[in-house]
């Protein structure tokens, strides 16, 4: 092997190690953002008192997998929030739950949203199944926002009813500004 041989071979292995392998630092990729949905259109009430609302709610969150739920309270209104957290068993997606509360009279107000980001490549297509009575059904896992919303509401166990159509309470400051007042 001769002299320039060598010098070829070794100034190629060096430009492969400082420019081959060199990593270049991107910025930040922005996360998705979800938009987030209430679980009904108009508001909850139970007999319930305030208290036991939210730890029922907040209990749920976490037992359905929502990770870092934090709660605050002012007075007779309450909030709690959880997740993001991706969770494999609801489609891979990435889920996070929010929820408001406060007495009014002699029920409690309250109202929770779901906030869902797909996993990455989107949601595995519907896939068809058979119900225990035989009856066909086609499950479509893009569906995942009412599908969490109605575990989180069996989940709680908090038996509230609501209107069967809105009446204005949707609209309060409470359940879109965190330290919003009922009025």
């Amino acid at each position: 092997m001769n002299i320039r041989t060598v010098r070829v071979a070794l100034f190629a292995t060096v430009w492969l190690v400082t420019t081959g392998c060199h990593r270049h630092t991107l910025g930040r990729m922005p996360s998705p953002v979800a938009e987030e949905s209430p679980c009904w259109w108009s508001v909850f009430r139970t007999p319930l008192p305030v208290d036991t609302v939210t730890v029922h709610l907040v209990n749920a969150f976490t037992t359905l997998g929502l990770t870092g739920a934090t709660l605050e309270q002012n007075g007779d209104t309450a909030w709690a929030h959880a997740g993001p957290t991706l969770l494999p068993a609801w489609g891979g997606g990435t889920y996070s739950a929010r929820m408001a509360a406060f007495r009014r009279g002699d029920s409690t107000l309250y109202r929770y949203f779901v906030a869902v980001v797909p996993p990455p490549g989107g949601w595995r297509p519907s896939y068809d199944s058979v119900t225990a009575d035989g009856r066909h059904i086609s499950v479509n896992p893009a569906g995942a926002v009412i599908g969490f919303c109605h575990a989180i509401a069996s989940t709680s166990q908090n038996h509230g009813t609501a209107p069967n159509a809105p009446n204005g309470e949707e609209s309060l400051a409470v359940w879109s500004n965190p330290h919003g007042t009922p009025r």
